[in-house]
């Protein structure tokens, strides 16, 4: 795994198994997200936030995105657990661009209809 720590700082702690990394809100706990089954093993090791191709490798260009990762998934594995993009909203700093640019991920996870939310939609005010 190239980047255990995802984007956050390591006084976060490690959370790059954690879904509320990605998973800013989700409407209903059980169809918040789906296994999905892959016709290969897995071959890299993939954390909280990656994003995938429809054939479960990982996404080097915006258009082949299909999936995000809500758990973590292992080398040789047959499947992956994915959000659901009708019932969830991904927080924009738990997705893993990985060198994509970043405008044309987010159109490309709102065309398959995720709502990202910035910090700005996640923050609580306190005062």
């Amino acid at each position: 795994m190239a980047n255990p720590y995802g984007k956050l700082k390591a006084v976060n702690a490690d959370n790059s198994r954690s879904r509320c990394k990605v998973v800013a809100y989700a409407a209903d706990p059980v169809l918040q997200d789906r296994l999905v089954k892959l016709a290969s093993p897995l071959t890299d090791d993939l954390i909280v936030g990656a994003l995938l191709k429809a054939d479960g490798t990982k996404a080097t260009t915006a258009s082949d995105i299909a999936h995000v990762v809500v758990e973590p998934a292992y080398e040789g594995q047959e499947s992956v657990v994915v959000a659901h993009p009708t019932f969830v909203i991904l927080a924009e700093d738990g997705i893993e661009f990985n060198s994509m640019e970043k405008a044309s991920v987010i159109a490309k996870l709102q065309s398959l209809g995720f709502v990202i939310a910035g910090y700005e939609e996640l923050a609580i005010p306190t005062t």
